[in-house]
């Protein structure tokens, strides 16, 4: 069957569309009727929950998550310029299927020439939860995530022929970028945030300025693999009721090809509470080590993913600046925010990981 055409709005959501999806999908189903409800706090996108009146193919699932590109202009205006929607629209329908990582399963992924107006219809992955950012996740929890990054690291490891996909974009190149749109954003995101944040964090944020090119320097040094790249609690949906916990990643519009620890460290030091972290960071980095080494990776030492996991601690600092001056302001996002710089700030400290700047 054809594919069914593109439907950016989510008030244009049909029955008679959702049909059409599903058929193309491979099920011998008509949808009778649909429920729809807005969930998720989602800075760049809205995500709707269809519950489905069927008729036919039992197969077919009853439920769906619909995701929709943002309409705030310069949300918008970002997305369309930096490619983002365009790269989570190129994994659901290029990558995810085939990768050992938990993923929900696409159904129909399509995005416009401009690169700005998009639709994603996904499993519904209930009785999964979202992960919250602010409480931090359990341990176990953790150790799964760490778990699944490292079998989809190991599975695309230096694969440069992941490059051939045009929407996805190598980190490398843009590293430099990366931090220089940190620079540019610091006094913004200082203006908002510094009464919120302690004195070395501030610091911190402010010594990153200017003293970024060593570990630009240093992070082209590292292997590349797939990574998520905005990989935390937040994007991750758990099942606890699951032994061990069942641990689904989403939000794959910053996907990248680049240095692998800058999603192990933005994930430990984002997601765990920083005492937890103090506690089992390095059995974490240990742990993942020899996950990929007993995947297949070879001529890679601990000595050099424990120098990347240094490396990859700044990223979750230099994300939280510059997001927090992109997206549309909310006082959950301003909560995020500031949790997220104040321990990444102290992961980069705790691991004298600032000595690299």
């Amino acid at each position: 069957m054809k594919k069914p055409p593109l439907i950016a709005d989510p008030d244009k959501v049909t029955p008679g569309w959702l049909s059409k999806v599903l058929q193309h999908a491979g099920y011998d189903v008509v949808v009778k009727s649909v429920n729809t409800r807005q969930i998720g706090t989602g800075q760049m996108g809205r995500c709707f929950l269809y519950t489905l009146e069927l008729e036919g193919d039992e197969r077919a699932p009853t439920s769906l998550v619909g995701k929709f590109n943002s309409t705030d202009p310069a949300t918008l205006d970002m997305a369309g310029e930096t490619g983002v929607y365009a790269s989570e629209v190129g994994f659901y329908r290029d990558l995810a299927a085939d990768l050992p990582i938990s993923t929900p399963r696409c159904y129909f992924a399509d995005i416009d020439q401009e690169k700005r107006n998009f639709s994603l219809i996904l499993e519904d992955m209930s009785p999964a939860s979202q992960g919250d950012q602010m409480e931090g996740c359990s341990i176990s929890v953790t150790r799964e995530a760490v778990s699944a990054l490292a079998a989809m690291h190991a599975a695309t490891w230096n694969d440069d022929s992941l490059q051939d996909f045009a929407w996805l974009q190598s980190l490398q190149p843009q590293q430099e970028d990366f931090y220089l749109g940190q620079q540019s954003a610091t006094p913004e995101f200082l203006q908002r945030f510094a009464h919120r944040l302690e004195p070395e964090v501030v610091t911190l944020i402010e010594r990153m300025v200017d003293n970024c090119q060593n570990l630009v320097t240093c992070l082209a040094e590292q292997p590349r693999a797939l990574i998520h790249w905005d990989y935390r609690a937040d994007n991750l949906l758990i099942n606890e009721q699951q032994h061990p916990p069942a641990v689904t990643a989403v939000d794959w519009q910053t996907v990248m090809f680049g240095a692998p620890l800058q999603d192990v460290a933005y994930l430990v030091g984002a997601s765990l509470k920083t005492n937890v972290r103090r506690e089992h960071e390095q059995a974490l980095v240990t742990d993942y080590y020899k996950n990929v080494i007993e995947k297949g990776v070879t001529g890679y030492s601990l000595e050099q993913c424990r120098r990347g996991y240094q490396l990859g601690s700044f990223s979750g600092l230099t994300m939280a600046v510059r997001a927090a001056t992109m997206v549309v302001e909310t006082e959950r996002g301003n909560e995020m925010f500031t949790t997220m710089a104040r321990r990444h700030a102290r992961q980069i400290l705790d691991l004298g990981a600032d000595n690299l700047l």
